[in-house]
C-alpha cells in the first residue's frame, strides 16, 4: 500500500501561550470555511477538546485537541490554491465557550498537511498542528479519543464549532461555541446523492438540528464520545453544483489513510 507522505510547513513563533481575555477577531471569509446554522450554544465544560483556530490573525476554522501538543483540523483551512503552499501563522483559542471571555491562546510551531489532499475533491482533508506549549496548561482543556473503527450507519453524532449563524448575504458571527446534531449515512446512500467523489476517506451525515456552514471547517464530528470525523465540505462546495439540502461531508478519522497520517505525525 502506498505510503502516506506529508508536507511539513513550519510556522514562525512569537511566544508560547497567553492566558488572557481574547478580543473578537474579524473573520476572513474565503467561501470555503463552514459554521453551524440553527445550532445551540455549547459549554466548553462538555466539549473541552474544542478549539477556535486563527490563521494569520483571522478566526478561520475550528479544530480538536487530540494530544498534549497536537490539534487536528481540515487541510483546506491551511491551503488556498497556493503553489507552493504558503506558511501561515496559526494560533488556537481553547478552554472557553466564548471568543470574548477568558481562555488560553496557543501558538503553533508547525503544521503538516496530508500529502494526498486534493483541493477540488477535498479527499484526505486533514492536517495536524503542533503547538509550542502543552494544551493541558489550561485545566479546562482535555483531549478527545480518536475512533479506530468505522461505526454503523444511523449512528447519532454531533458537530461543534464557531462561525456564522446565518447564510449570505447577512452573515452574523457566533461568538459562542455552537452544537449541531447529525446522523451518519451509508457510503452507498452518500454516493447516490453526491456521486463518486465520495471516497473511503469521507463520511456523509444528515443534519437533525443545526447545520455546519462557513466558519466551522476542521471542527470535530463526535459519536459516542470519540472523534469520528472532521468537518470538511457540503454539497455546495465550489467543485459541486448541488443544493444545501443534501448531507454534509466529514473526513473519516478511522479510515486507513487518515489514521496512518495522524499516527505518523503524532504517535497517537
Amino acid at each position: 500500500m502506498k505510503q502516506v507522505l506529508s508536507l511539513l510547513v513550519v510556522v514562525a513563533l512569537l511566544c508560547s501561550f497567553t492566558r488572557a481575555s481574547y478580543a473578537t477577531k474579524a473573520k476572513e471569509n474565503t467561501g470555503d470555511e463552514r459554521s453551524i446554522i440553527g445550532g445551540k450554544d455549547a459549554s466548553i465544560s462538555s466539549y473541552p477538546f474544542a478549539l477556535l483556530m486563527f490563521v494569520n490573525g483571522f478566526a478561520a476554522c475550528s479544530a480538536s485537541v487530540i494530544g498534549e501538543f497536537y490539534a487536528l483540523t481540515a487541510a483546506h483551512c491551511l491551503v488556498h490554491g497556493d503553489k507552493p503552499p504558503q506558511t501561515y501563522q496559526v494560533t488556537f483559542l481553547g478552554g472557553t465557550s466564548s471568543i470574548g471571555s477568558n481562555g488560553t491562546i496557543f501558538n503553533a510551531s508547525y503544521y503538516v498537511i496530508h500529502d494526498e489532499y486534493n483541493e477540488c475533491t477535498i479527499d484526505n482533508d486533514v492536517a495536524v498542528v503542533r503547538v509550542t506549549t502543552s494544551f493541558f496548561t489550561d485545566p479546562a482543556i482535555k483531549a478527545i479519543t480518536l475512533q479506530d473503527d468505522e461505526p454503523a450507519a444511523s449512528t447519532s453524532c454531533y458537530a461543534v464549532g464557531w462561525g456564522f449563524l446565518t447564510i449570505p448575504p447577512n452573515f452574523i458571527d457566533a461568538n459562542t461555541l455552537q452544537i449541531a446534531n447529525y446522523t451518519l449515512q451509508t457510503s452507498q446512500n452518500c454516493r447516490s446523492l453526491l456521486g463518486e467523489r465520495i471516497t473511503e476517506q469521507m463520511y456523509c451525515a444528515d443534519y437533525e438540528s443545526g447545520k455546519v456552514y462557513r466558519g466551522d471547517s476542521g471542527g470535530p464530528l463526535v459519536c459516542g464520545d470519540r472523534l469520528h470525523g472532521i468537518t470538511s465540505f457540503g454539497a455546495s462546495h465550489k467543485c459541486s453544483f448541488r443544493s444545501y439540502d443534501l448531507p454534509d461531508v466529514f473526513t473519516k478519522v478511522p479510515s486507513d489513510s487518515i489514521r496512518r497520517f495522524i499516527h505518523l505525525h503524532t504517535g497517537i
